[in-house]
């Protein structure tokens, strides 16, 4: 039987790419926490600069990264079931954790 793979298909890349997505929105994410400071429960800002509007559009863009995240680590881990076909196929546990980390970060973020 002669092998007929040439690389890895167009699942594989969107995985691949899915997975790449969902890092860059962690690293965002985590670096909007770092600046607005969260100190009490419903993520509300501490500083002073940061009360006014400013403090609900910092809030609002970390809900949408999340929700985001959630929605792209779902569609990898779908993309990624109807690829385990072969031995060598594995389920990315960067998927899970990362869909585990937005509804985490939902929940966080709903209740105030």
């Amino acid at each position: 039987m002669k092998n007929r793979r040439k690389g890895p298909d167009f699942i594989i890349n969107m995985i691949k790419w899915i997975s790449i997505v969902i890092w860059i929105i962690i690293a965002i994410v985590v670096i909007l926490l770092m600046v607005s400071n969260p100190t009490s429960a419903g993520m509300q800002m501490s500083r002073p600069a940061l009360q006014t509007t400013s403090s609900k559009a910092v809030n609002s863009a970390i809900f949408l990264l999340l929700v985001i995240q959630l929605i792209m680590s779902v569609s990898g881990l779908v993309f990624n079931f109807t690829r385990l076909k072969r031995k060598t196929d594995r389920l990315r546990i960067s998927l899970v954790l990362s869909g585990l980390f937005a509804i985490l970060g939902i929940v966080i973020m709903s209740v105030k």
